[in-house]
């Protein structure tokens, strides 16, 4: 304990002050008089002369009090006391997720390691507790003691995205510059880029796990029109011996389709599907299991097949019904006249019905029955009064 301004004392000082002033002062007394006149006349009486024995009441104790204080207040007391601010961050990224040796996830085994750390610390200091997925953030503190501390690392949860390497290690070096924490400890999945400061404690649980993984799931549309679509899945094998994976894809809850490829170590591979039922929602499962499950899952939905924009040019819209019928294609239809060049460039088919543009469009295009006289084909077009067809084959499907 100790004073930052000590001469602020010196004010103590006039508390004798205030006491000889109690003592010059005259004493009043109190006196019945016939008439105020002759109480002024004769000038009033003198009180008791000053210098005597000081009458000291509650007001004196009052004034005495406040001097002291604000001395005490110009003098600026303060107390020392020993602090240990320790910031402790915890890893909550997807990557925790994966099972360590012992069986345990790594996100339990590093939150028990950390809690042994801060432990380990000792107490007297402040805690302030830190996550780093899917950026790094402050999550309680300060925090008086160690059990509140642990109270709220165990209240962290596990998420399903990576961390920012970048912004998590920019965090540590926050703390463990400047003089805010005397102590950092990070439990992670990773071990830290050196150089970091040394008063930064680093945990690492990356203990390798043969891994088994799905990478990308996608749909197309392999026809126009078809209800079938085709899917690809792209596999990985992580581990150290070579084995077969086998995919299997499920719709809308419902078993469709499944395969398998043997994968040597650290290969990548793909399986297709080339004839999934129609469903709203697919899942691809992969097995054999491993200590990773989160990329042992991956989901698709027939929306994610692409459609097949088509823009239909005609005098009659209504000829552009029957397509809009076929999955997977979209039609917008449109009269000759309000045709705009812009739109044929987004489209991936424009059909041209009893007209022809001025230019073909950059896009694929299907003429159907050109007018006469076209600028394109420049096509002349008789009438005929009887028309016969000869040779054709039945089956044919021309003629159908």
């Amino acid at each position: 304990m100790g004073l930052l301004y000590p001469a602020g004392l010196f004010l103590l000082a006039s508390i004798p002050v205030l006491a000889i002033a109690y003592m010059v002062r005259e004493r009043p007394q109190r006196l019945i008089v016939s008439s105020v006149i002759a109480f002024r006349a004769l000038g009033g009486l003198k009180g008791d002369r000053p210098w005597g024995l000081p009458k000291l009441d509650w007001m004196f104790f009052i004034e005495a009090l406040i001097l002291a204080l604000a001395a005490l207040a110009l003098a600026g007391p303060y107390v020392i006391r020993r602090r240990n601010p320790i910031a402790v961050v915890l890893d909550n990224s997807a990557a925790m997720q994966a099972l360590a040796p012992s069986g345990r996830l790594r996100f339990e085994e590093a939150r028990d390691q950390l809690a042994a750390a801060l432990r380990s610390e000792g107490s007297g200091g402040e805690v302030s507790v830190y996550s780093t997925a899917p950026l790094p953030r402050l999550i309680a503190g300060p925090l008086p003691s160690i059990a509140a501390a642990e109270s709220a690392i165990n209240r962290i949860a596990l998420t399903d995205s990576p961390d920012d390497t970048g912004a998590v290690e920019r965090n540590l070096a926050d703390l463990g510059s400047g003089k805010r924490f005397s102590r950092v400890i990070f439990a992670g999945s990773r071990p830290l880029s050196p150089p970091f400061p040394d008063r930064i404690r680093a945990i690492t649980i990356d203990d390798p796990i043969p891994n088994f993984a799905l990478g990308s799931f996608v749909l197309r549309r392999e026809s126009l029109g078809a209800d079938v679509l085709h899917g690809r899945v792209t596999i990985a094998n992580f581990s150290s011996r070579a084995t077969t994976l086998v995919v299997d894809i499920d719709g809308d809850g419902k078993r469709l389709a499944y395969a398998q490829a043997r994968l040597e170590p650290r290969e990548l591979g793909a399986l297709d599907f080339p004839s999934l039922a129609p469903a709203s929602s697919y899942r691809a499962n992969l097995a054999p299991k491993d200590g990773f499950d989160l990329d042992n899952v991956a989901y698709a939905t027939a929306s994610a097949a692409r459609s097949i924009e088509i823009l239909f040019v005609t005098p009659t819209p209504s000829d552009a019904a029957s397509l809009n019928s076929l999955p997977g294609v979209h039609v917008l239809s449109q009269r000759p006249e309000n045709y705009q060049p812009d739109q044929a460039a987004k489209a991936d088919l424009v059909i041209f019905e009893y007209t022809v543009p001025k230019d073909l469009p950059p896009t694929n295009a299907l003429l159907v029955m050109p007018p006469q006289g076209d600028r394109v084909f420049r096509f002349d077009a008789y009438s005929a009064s009887n028309v016969q067809i000869t040779g054709w084959k039945a089956p044919d499907p021309l003629t159908d």
